[in-house]
């Protein structure tokens, strides 16, 4: 697709969570402005987030239920990970509308959960990046 710099393709493939829609977009970008240069563009040390991107991931936000919503929201304004417990707390939500919620965010593959002593959610990074700064 006209990038350079393989040894970098793993870096932006990680940081654009192998979507192939963003690597597409990304891509696009790479060629227009970087010309091609896969580590001119990571040197930015920024995620970036194009114009299609955003107007998808509106779109997918806009979607959402307001329970959803509040979820997204809560998660992405976290720096640290969060169980269902420490969801349900802080959004004074029913066990019901919060485990429905979670689980349409999964399946959306919105959201994380990650395994350890406790289960723990988290955002796409670049949803989560999305919400803070356009929401």
């Amino acid at each position: 697709m006209g990038l350079k710099d393989e040894d970098s393709w793993l870096n932006l493939l990680n940081l654009y969570e192998g979507n192939p829609y963003y690597l597409q977009n990304i891509i696009y970008c790479i060629n227009s402005i970087f010309d091609g240069s896969v580590s001119d563009f990571l040197a930015e040390n920024e995620l970036i987030i194009t114009k299609d991107i955003e107007s998808k991931l509106e779109l997918l936000f806009n979607r959402l239920s307001p329970k959803e919503q509040k979820i997204i929201s809560k998660l992405s304004n976290s720096d640290q990970l969060l169980s269902r417990e420490d969801l349900k707390v802080n959004l004074e939500m029913s066990s019901t509308d919060l485990i429905n919620g979670l689980e349409s965010l999964k399946n959306r593959y919105l959201l994380t959960k990650i395994k350890g002593d406790k289960i723990m959610f988290n955002l796409s990074h670049i949803f989560k990046e999305y919400v803070r700064n356009y929401c």
